[in-house]
């Protein structure tokens, strides 16, 4: 039976993937900016969902829905599928204000609401819901408006 030794079975040409850990609302905005160019001027609200595994490292980013000009559906089923068929054990929710203006509607705050609920009886938590508008951007969970 053959022997090997460690050095025989790393290959230092494959690339491991980075997966980014987001903990922090910051973390979310840089990681959007990052992956959305320019989401701070897109003219229709666009929602994300980020699904993360229980080290909040980041598994999959997906355009839930395309909105309006102020505002945008955000189907429980569309916000979900991701985080589902990766197994995710949280959500982040993010999207954009085309008006600058990262402050949550009331909309915001009871969609946000309403997708939680549903997450908690899929057991995928929703971590938070952040908001970019132009430079800004704003946490529901810091805000305390998830509670």
């Amino acid at each position: 039976m053959p022997t090997y030794t460690v050095s025989t079975l790393i290959r230092e040409d494959v690339a491991v993937p980075v997966r980014p850990c987001l903990q922090a609302p910051e973390a979310v905005n840089r990681f959007m900016r990052e992956r959305v160019p320019n989401i701070e001027e897109m003219p229709q609200e666009t929602m994300y969902s980020i699904s993360l595994d229980t080290r909040a490292r980041v598994l999959s980013l997906e355009t839930v829905t395309v909105g309006l000009l102020n505002m945008t559906a955000a189907p429980a089923r569309e916000v979900f599928r991701a985080a589902i068929s990766h197994s995710a054990a949280s959500v982040i929710l993010c999207h954009n204000h085309p008006s600058g203006d990262p402050k949550p509607s009331a909309d915001d705050i009871r969609t946000t609401k309403q997708l939680a609920a549903v997450g908690t009886i899929l057991g995928i938590e929703v971590l938070d819901h952040v908001i970019i508008g132009g430079p800004n951007y704003r946490s529901l969970r810091e805000t305390g408006a998830m509670s």
